[in-house]
């Protein structure tokens, strides 16, 4: 390989992919409070579980946004939340 051409990414770089065991995936029919909602306004702004994911957001954003944070951990930084409203 030739000092121009980069190697492939191993598998200790590639960022975390979060698991979603069978049937625990696709559209809810009946929101619960934990639910993160998708679409815009007020009803969807106000739902319980965007609140505590905005909280969540708030609370990582200063973590994920420094300047010193590589691209990877931001990728685990994003699975971290995904993780944890899942």
């Amino acid at each position: 390989m030739s000092s121009k051409e980069k190697a492939p990414p191993s598998k200790a770089d590639a960022p975390p992919r979060p698991e979603i065991p069978p049937g625990h995936g696709g559209p809810v029919r009946n929101p619960n409070s934990n639910d993160v909602l998708s679409g815009r306004g007020g009803r969807i702004n106000s739902h319980s579980g965007n609140v505590r994911f905005r909280e969540m957001v708030e609370s990582l954003k200063r973590e994920y946004l420094d300047p010193r944070t590589k691209k990877l951990e931001k990728a685990r930084i994003a699975a971290r939340l995904v993780a944890s409203i899942r």
